[in-house]
């Protein structure tokens, strides 16, 4: 902000200077504790607990009821002249010429605004919460904070609704679903990266459990499934919605593959840059954790650990009955009727208690330090997560079916991309590229588990497709895999 003296201000009566400048100069004093013009994000207003935008005519409406109430603070008691040039003040250009002036004057980086400085405080209506300690503090315009919860928060309180909701994971997950919860209020993302995917056939809890989202008002936000789906070259519009968010939540994913490049710019990323159609770039320090909820597992084309170590499958396994519904499973429940309805609508308070639960999360995370402290994946998330890798993990499911690895032998890299191929046909899978699929074997954690290499050498051992007659070991030099064979008949009956 350009700062300017009052010798530059008033005239040496002290009555203000009345041109363009002076007068801008003058209106921004006045109007800063309260007004912002913040880059690529337009005007903004504090309302006493939290920066809102403003549109350009609410603005207008501002910069003219402060120049109406500098005409009536100086017009009664100015000469005519002077009169005169206050009334001047008020016509369209003029008011049009100091607000454009005043865009620079109140100007404000829109890093300065929900900054990973302020990464531990949560503004709710009654205070800003300390997330690592659980304390309520008052609020402050200096925070320059964006968001705020839908719900007070009172540290005590507790609702049965809320804790039926809780049952719907078994303890140990939703203790740690707990404070991944609370680490994602934090404005700083997951340490290790993860990205959690909720999964579930209907009537299993997952949607009662998510309405914690509603108690975090502006800092919870649905996001697009282009955010995770979009291929290279689209426009990053939406990549924008995440800025500011802590909770960003994802239902449901199209037909199609999560993209690799989306998921590695959105999870673990230090610095997002995107832009708004016809807005300018904006670049921001992520502030949000990513969730993904949905009735079927993502597909994921890829079988990097790059990839995979930034997934996390939390299964909710139970299916709750509706009344009169026979019970023949142990995995079924007796279902709370009217449940998803009353915690989604927050009827008695039930989203109180759902911020509580978050914040103590939150605190926990902490565990009275300011560092963060995250805890271990559960041997059952673990579990679910390395079931689900294997089921979509096309080069996993092909070695199952058509290799044995063994150390002994090899095979021709012809012949196991032909079979890859005829593989990936007869189970409606696209082809893949000769290239893609060597990148990806190499890589593949078991190539790196059998110790597979890909070399171009006189093979001693050399297998070949099933259907194949084999015939002599070539003498010369051939491109093969080494520590692996095809499947014969007698591995078949071996383990039949």
């Amino acid at each position: 902000m350009t700062r300017y003296t009052d010798l530059e201000l008033r005239h040496h009566d002290g009555r203000l200077r009345l041109d363009d400048s002076p007068v801008s100069a003058y209106l921004a004093q006045r109007m800063r504790p309260l007004y912002r013009c913040v880059s690529g994000l337009g005007w903004h207003h504090y309302d006493g607990r939290v920066w809102r935008p403003v549109t350009d005519d609410e603005l207008t409406t501002e910069v003219q009821t402060q120049l109406t109430d500098l005409f009536a603070e100086e017009a009664p008691h100015a000469e005519s002249d002077r009169r005169k040039r206050l009334a001047g003040l008020l016509s369209g250009g003029r008011i049009r010429a100091v607000k454009g002036l005043l865009r620079g004057l109140l100007h404000e980086d829109a890093s300065r605004f929900d900054s990973r400085e302020h990464a531990h405080l949560l503004n709710t209506p009654n205070g800003v919460v300390d997330l690592r300690t659980g304390e309520l503090g008052p609020h402050n315009p200096d925070l320059l904070l964006t968001k705020m919860t839908t719900v007070e928060y009172r540290p005590d309180a507790r609702h049965p609704d809320w804790d039926k909701a809780l049952q719907a994971l078994p303890p140990e997950v939703v203790t740690w679903v707990q404070v991944r919860l609370g680490q994602a209020l934090t404005g700083v993302p997951p340490g290790d990266d993860l990205l959690m995917v909720w999964h579930g056939g209907g009537e299993n809890g997952k949607s009662t459990l998510l309405a914690f989202r509603f108690a975090l008002g502006d800092y919870s936000g649905d996001i697009s499934d282009r955010v995770l789906t979009a291929r290279a070259g689209d426009h990053p519009t939406e990549l924008t919605d995440l800025r500011g968010l802590r909770c960003a939540v994802l239902e449901e994913l199209p037909p199609g593959p999560l993209s690799e490049n989306r998921l590695k710019r959105v999870v673990g990323t230090d610095k997002i840059t995107a832009r708004r159609i016809r807005e300018d770039t904006i670049s921001w320090l992520p502030t949000h954790t990513p969730i993904i909820v949905t009735n079927h597992l993502p597909r994921v084309a890829e079988t990097d650990h790059g990839t995979w170590r930034r997934l996390v499958l939390v299964t909710f396994p139970f299916r709750y009955l509706k009344p009169g519904q026979p019970k023949r499973l142990k995995t079924e429940l007796r279902g709370a009727p009217g449940l998803r309805e009353r915690v989604r609508d927050n009827t008695d308070k039930q989203h109180e208690a759902a911020l509580a639960w978050l914040v103590a999360g939150a605190v926990r995370l902490y565990g009275g330090t300011d560092s963060q402290h995250l805890p271990p994946v559960p041997d059952q998330v673990q579990a679910d997560t390395e079931e689900w890798r294997h089921g979509v993990d096309l080069l996993a499911l092909f070695a199952d079916d058509e290799l044995v690895f063994d150390r002994a032998w090899s095979v021709k890299s012809t012949d196991v991309f032909g079979e890859f191929q005829k593989w990936l046909a007869n189970h409606g899978q696209a082809e893949w590229s000769d290239q893609t699929f060597t990148e990806r074997l190499q890589t593949h954690r078991l190539a790196q588990q059998h110790g597979l290499t890909k070399t171009r050498v006189r093979p001693k051992q050399l297998s070949f497709p099933r259907w194949q007659k084999a015939p002599k070991t070539p003498s010369a030099k051939v491109s093969q895999w080494h520590g692996v064979r095809f499947r014969t008949a007698d591995d078949d009956q071996g383990e039949s």
